[in-house]
């Protein structure tokens, strides 16, 4: 009975670790997928440095071969854009490398892997700031039925059975034996039938019963503060998915702070280099200046990029620690 009740313990918690593993596998996928936005954003903050420094340095040796700008100027122009083509092709590198991690996690069928197709894209920056945190504190109920806490939930229960298991070894042996002493029917099945009788058979009884008990009682007993363990240990486990969730939630409502301020920077930032690019097209400011504000734009819109793909990954992660992605 203890053997088929552990069975059945069994069979229910391969059915929550594989829901555990679902979990766990989504949030990599997941983690992937947004990894691979950030590069993809990142290669074109640097694709449009680069346009704007190449512009830059042929408008600069137009004016220096027209004898209206210092040679030192073109000098300067032509190391902005190489830092930038440098800058440019380790962010391409990044890119193709979460793109192949990405192609991991892409199967049709479940059989055939597949990569990641040359038009498919991920999705555009938005607009709008990330969703408020919200009520999704409340969702901490959810632990109850985590897969992990339900595994560990059996895991108890399994040792449950052990200790009942040794109880019953602290019992008395019983045997019941029983010997046929038919001869055997020549006539069959149906004369064998016919000359069945009680009176035919030797019945026996024996019990056996230790003097001490001491291994039955000592495995008992070893059971016994197993369970004890396990169950201080699925409290333990309770508390630290609770950990976890709050952990997630206070990552994803300071990161929704963060880029809200981040996604600000960027405008702001934007204004200054519009207004920097205008004095300088009328010669009231310096090739200086104006690598100045694009170093600082282009800083603000990695934060930024850097910042929502954190905050998007924080709210996959507050499901994470809920055991529900997938479900």
């Amino acid at each position: 009975r203890a053997s088929l009740e552990q069975a059945k313990i069994y069979l229910r918690s391969t059915e929550f670790e594989q829901r555990s593993m679902i979990n766990d596998l989504l949030l990599d996928a997941s983690s992937a997928y947004w990894n691979w936005f950030q590069a993809y954003h990142v290669m074109g903050v640097y694709e449009e440095a680069v346009e704007f420094a190449n512009l830059r340095f042929e408008g600069v040796k137009q004016l220096f071969i027209q004898g209206d700008s210092p040679g030192l100027d073109t000098v300067e122009a032509r190391i902005q854009l190489q830092n930038r083509v440098i800058a440019l092709e380790s962010a391409r590198l990044d890119y193709n490398n979460a793109k192949a991690f990405l192609g991991i996690y892409l199967w049709a069928d479940g059989e055939t892997p597949l990569e990641v197709d040359l038009n498919t894209f991920p999705e555009s920056i938005p607009s709008q700031s990330p969703q408020a945190v919200g009520n999704l504190g409340s969702s901490i109920e959810l632990i109850e039925v985590h897969p992990d806490l339900q595994q560990y939930r059996l895991y108890v229960q399994s040792i449950g059975v052990d200790v009942s298991l040794s109880r019953e070894m602290l019992k008395p042996k019983v045997d019941v034996k029983y010997n046929a002493l038919n001869a055997g029917a020549s006539g069959g099945s149906s004369e064998f039938v016919e000359q069945y009788s009680l009176q035919n058979y030797t019945w026996g009884v024996s019990v056996e019963m230790p003097l001490f008990l001491r291994k039955e009682r000592g495995e008992l007993q070893k059971n016994s503060i197993k369970f004890q363990q396990a169950t201080f240990g699925l409290d333990f486990k309770k508390q630290e998915l609770v950990a976890k969730f709050n952990t997630s939630l206070n990552d994803l409502s300071t990161s929704n702070a963060l880029y809200f301020q981040a996604a600000q920077n960027a405008s702001d930032y934007l204004v200054l280099l519009q207004g920097e690019r205008e004095l300088f097209r009328n010669g009231e400011s310096s090739l200086f200046l104006i690598n100045r504000r694009e170093l600082g734009y282009i800083s603000a819109q990695l934060k930024q990029i850097e910042l929502l793909s954190k905050n998007q990954l924080a709210r996959i992660k507050v499901d994470h620690s809920l055991g529900v992605l997938g479900s």
